[in-house]
C-alpha cells in the first residue's frame, strides 16, 4: 500500500508503513503491536481498512489477517472459534452461526444432527489451523472489554507470540487498562508489547465513509464537511461513532421535512450544527434532553447577573460548580449557535432527544417566518431584524424600513409578543448604537405602555407557565438587546401582567371547563388530575395543578345547578375525577378546600330532597365514595403545611 492510495490518509499513514514493515518481516518479531485511543476515535475503522487491503494485497500468496473483537468475550474458546468461521466461510453466514448457537454443543460433542454427520473439527484443534497458515496477522481488538481476567488474556496471546512466533496487533483503550492499577497492566505490557501508537482521529475520512452511505442528504454533508469538521474540532469530543450517529440522525430528520425546508441551505447548515452540538454534549454526559429545556433559563440567570456571553466563556472551571453554570458554559461553547434559543424552539429538540418525536406541524407553522425564509413580502420587523442580523441594505433603505417598523409600534399595530419583544430589543440596541434618539429608559416606559394597551384591549397573549415561550428568542432569531437590564425589566414586566391576566380570565376558563364537564365528560377528567391524555392547549395542561374550584371563579350553586343535569353515570365520572385530582399532594389546590366542601353540603342537601328516589340515593354514595376522599385528601395535606 503507498501513501497515494484513498484508504488511509496522511493522518495515519505512518502506522500504515510501520504496520506495513512490522507484517512483513521475514522471521519473529518476538512482540505484539498495541494500536490506542479512545473509545469511538477510529481504531476499529482504521484497522479493518487495513485488515481489508492487506487482505487484497496478499490474496496471491495466500497470507491471512485474522480480525477478533474481544468485547464480551468471556472464554478462550470463542475466541479460537471466531478464527475458526473466518477460516471457513461456510460456517461463517449468519444461518450457520445461528445453527452454531442452537446446535453447536450437539455438533462440538458428536459430529451429528439427526442422521446427518458433520466433519466439524473441535476447537482444540483450532490453533493448529493458525500454525498449518502462512504467517497469519492476528487483530485482537477491543483488549479492554474482554471479560477474560486480564493476565490471562495477555497469556494467551503470548502464546501466539512467543510460542508460534506471529505477528500480533492489539487494539484498546489503554487508558481504561491503566486505570485498575490490580491487573498489573504496565508490567505485563513490558513482556509482550513492543510498539504502541496512538490512531489519530481521521475526521474527513470518517466523514466521507459515513456520507457515502446517506444517498438523500449526501450533496448536502459532501458541501459542508469543513462545517462539521469545526464543530467537532470546536467540541473537543474525540469520537467518531457520535459523528455517525449525528449523520443518521440528520438523514431521519431531513427525510420529512418539509420542500422548502430542503431547499434552504442557511436552514440546513443551522438544523445540523444544533443537532451536533447537543447529540455530543448528551452523549459526553455533559448534558440530558431535559437539560436543553433549561438553556434559556440559564441565559436569563447570566444576564441578571450582568455577564454578557464573552465572560461567561472565560469563566475558569470549577469542580464544585453547579449543573446550571454547566449549561452556561455549554452554551457560551457553541455561542454562534444560540442554543438558548435554538430553531424552531427548545422544546421541539427536547422531543426529539428524549422520545425521537419530529414535530413537522411547528415547523410548517414557524418556517415561513423565521429568517430562512423572511423576503419583501414579510412583516417589515422582520425585515429590520434581517437587516440587522446580516443580510445588509443601504443606509436609505435602512431609514425607511426603520420608519415603517417605528410607526407600526407607535400604532400599536403588533399584537404578537415574540414580535414585540424584538423590535423592543432592536430599539435598545439601536439606542445604544446612536442610530435611534430616544434613550434606554425611555424605550422601557413606552414598551410597558404597549403591554399594558395589550391588555387593557383584550389582546395580551396569555402566555402558558409550563413553556419559556420568547426568552432566549422567536421565530428562530435570538433577541438583540437581551444583555441590557431594561430588557430584563421588560420580561419582568410581561411575567407579571401574564398572571395578572391569566387571574382575569380564569372565570371565562372555569366556565369553559364547565361546559366540557356537561358535554364532555371524559375529556373534563382528563383535565383535571394529572394522567396520561395531555391536552394540545398549552393552558389546560395545567388544570390538574392551577386553583380552578374556588367561588370566585365559580359559586358553588352554580356548579351543582349544572351537575343535577347530567346523567347519573356522567356524575359519576366527573366526581370520580375530583377524587383522583387530590390524590397528588399540591399544596396550591387547598384553596379549593371551602369550596369542595360547599358543594359536598348541597349535594347532601339534594340528595335529602330527593329521599325515596334512585337518584337521591346515587347523590348520597357518590359523596361519600369521592368528595369525602377529596376533602380528607386535601385536609391531610392542609395538615402538613
Amino acid at each position: 500500500m503507498t501513501q497515494n492510495n484513498n484508504f488511509i490518509n496522511e493522518f495515519n499513514i505512518h502506522l500504515e508503513k510501520y504496520l506495513d514493515y512490522y507484517c512483513g518481516l521475514g522471521h519473529s518479531p518476538g512482540f505484539a503491536v498495541l494500536l490506542k485511543g479512545e473509545w469511538g476515535s477510529g481504531k476499529t475503522w482504521f484497522v479493518k481498512k487495513y485488515k481489508k487491503h492487506f487482505d487484497k494485497r496478499n490474496k496471491r500468496n495466500k497470507q491471512k489477517c485474522l480480525y477478533v473483537s474481544l468485547n464480551g468475550i468471556t472464554s478462550v474458546a470463542q475466541i479460537e472459534y471466531e478464527f475458526f468461521l473466518q477460516l471457513n466461510p461456510l460456517f461463517n453466514s449468519k444461518g450457520a452461526r445461528l445453527a452454531g448457537q442452537i446446535f453447536g454443543d450437539i455438533i462440538r460433542g458428536s459430529g451429528k444432527v439427526g442422521p446427518v454427520t458433520l466433519k466439524l473439527p473441535t476447537l482444540n484443534q483450532i490453533p493448529k489451523y493458525l500454525l498449518d497458515l502462512n504467517n497469519p496477522i492476528l487483530i485482537f481488538d477491543d483488549l479492554e472489554r474482554c471479560s477474560i481476567p486480564l493476565k490471562d488474556r495477555l497469556g494467551y496471546i503470548n502464546s501466539f507470540v512467543e510460542q508460534q512466533e506471529l505477528r500480533v496487533i492489539l487494539v484498546a483503550n489503554e487508558e481504561e487498562l491503566l486505570i485498575d492499577k490490580s491487573n498489573d497492566f504496565s508490567r505485563i505490557k513490558e513482556k509482550l508489547i513492543g510498539k504502541t501508537f496512538e490512531v489519530n482521529i481521521d475526521i474527513n475520512a470518517a466523514l466521507n465513509a459515513f456520507i457515502q452511505k446517506k444517498d438523500n442528504v449526501k450533496k448536502f454533508l459532501s458541501e459542508n464537511i469543513s462545517l462539521i469538521e469545526d464543530i467537532y474540532l470546536q467540541a473537543n469530543f474525540k469520537n467518531l461513532r457520535c459523528l455517525k450517529q449525528v449523520i443518521s440522525d440528520f438523514e431521519f430528520i431531513f427525510n420529512v421535512l418539509p420542500k422548502e425546508a430542503k431547499s434552504s441551505p442557511d436552514f440546513l447548515k443551522d438544523l445540523f450544527s444544533v443537532l451536533m452540538a447537543f447529540t455530543i454534549e448528551i452523549n459526553r454526559g455533559a448534558m440530558t434532553p431535559k437539560d436543553i429545556l433549561k438553556l434559556e433559563d440559564e441565559l436569563v440567570k447570566s444576564m441578571r447577573n450582568n455577564l454578557t456571553q464573552e465572560q461567561i466563556s472565560k469563566e475558569k472551571s470549577n469542580e464544585n460548580q453547579s449543573k446550571e453554570n454547566k449549561l452556561g458554559k455549554i452554551a457560551s461553547k457553541y455561542y454562534a449557535l444560540n442554543l438558548h434559543s435554538p430553531f424552531p424552539n427548545s422544546e421541539w429538540w427536547y422531543e426529539f432527544f428524549d422520545k425521537g418525536k419530529i414535530d413537522v406541524q411547528i415547523l410548517e407553522q414557524l418556517l415561513p417566518n423565521s429568517k430562512y425564509f423572511a423576503d419583501e413580502n414579510s412583516s417589515a420587523w422582520l425585515r429590520l431584524l434581517n437587516s440587522f442580523k446580516g443580510k445588509g441594505i443601504s443606509d436609505n433603505d435602512f431609514d425607511d424600513l426603520f420608519e415603517e417598523v417605528k410607526s407600526e409600534y407607535e400604532n400599536r399595530e403588533l399584537t404578537d409578543l415574540g414580535a414585540i419583544k424584538h423590535v423592543f430589543g432592536l430599539f435598545l440596541m439601536f439606542s445604544e448604537s446612536g442610530i435611534y434618539s430616544k434613550d434606554k429608559s425611555e424605550i422601557l416606559q413606552d414598551a410597558k405602555d404597549y403591554i399594558g394597551y395589550l391588555r387593557t384591549a383584550g389582546k395580551f397573549e396569555v402566555l402558558p407557565r409550563d413553556i419559556e415561550y420568547y426568552v432566549g428568542g422567536y421565530l428562530g432569531f435570538a433577541f438583540s438587546g437581551k444583555e441590557y437590564q431594561e430588557f430584563k425589566e421588560f420580561e419582568d414586566y410581561i411575567s407579571k401582567i401574564n398572571e395578572v391576566v391569566r387571574k382575569e380570565r380564569m372565570p371565562f376558563k372555569v366556565k369553559q371547563l364547565l361546559a366540557k364537564m356537561e358535554k364532555e365528560p371524559a375529556e373534563f377528567r382528563h383535565l383535571i388530575y394529572l394522567n396520561n391524555n395531555q391536552s394540545e392547549d398549552p393552558d389546560e395542561r395545567e388544570y390538574y395543578k392551577t386553583p380552578l374550584f374556588i367561588s370566585k371563579y365559580v359559586a358553588p350553586t352554580e356548579f351543582v345547578s349544572l351537575f343535577l343535569r347530567m346523567s347519573i353515570e356522567d356524575q359519576r365520572s366527573a366526581l370520580f375525577a375530583f377524587k383522583k385530582r387530590y390524590e397528588v399532594y399540591n399544596q396550591d389546590l387547598i384553596s379549593e378546600l371551602p369550596w369542595l366542601r360547599s358543594v359536598k353540603n348541597l349535594l347532601l342537601q339534594e340528595s335529602e330532597n330527593r329521599k325515596g328516589k334512585l337518584s337521591g340515593f346515587w347523590l348520597s354514595e357518590f359523596c361519600k365514595q369521592y368528595l369525602e376522599e377529596a376533602i380528607s385528601s386535601l385536609e391531610a395535606s392542609n395538615n402538613l403545611n
